[in-house]
């Protein structure tokens, strides 16, 4: 009986360990390099900043920004999906890259939208 009594503890902590689900929503997003809080960014603006590659996904993640402008640089693929998720947008400029492909459907749910920039680019 003693041993159960040591053992309690610990079957306590594997039971209630796996129960534990812990938050994946993410508080800060990468992108080329630089560090943006979730919560705290609202304007997003790397105009002319050389940035190459594809516009990540975890873009989709700042959801609180209602400018985002990535105009004159020389981004290429296409435009994620998760563009979708910025619904508080009001303002979207991808204009002067080489973007490439079919402008997501997902933009469609921008309702808040104002501006649209996407001259430039073979979409």
């Amino acid at each position: 009986m003693r041993k159960l009594y040591l053992l309690l503890p610990i079957l306590f902590l594997i039971y209630w360990g796996c129960e534990y689900e812990q938050d994946t929503t993410p508080t800060e997003v990468t992108l080329w390099g630089e560090v943006y809080s979730v919560e705290d960014t609202d304007t997003l603006i790397l105009e002319g900043n050389q940035l190459i590659g594809s516009i990540p996904p975890e873009i989709g993640n700042l959801t609180n920004l209602t400018v985002l402008s990535l105009w004159g640089n020389q981004l290429i693929g296409s435009i994620p999906p998760e563009i979708g998720n910025l619904t508080n947008l009001i303002s979207l400029n991808f204009s002067d890259n080489q973007l490439s492909g079919s402008i997501p459907p997902e933009i469609g749910n921008l309702t808040n939208l104002t501006e649209l920039s996407l001259w430039g680019n073979q979409l």
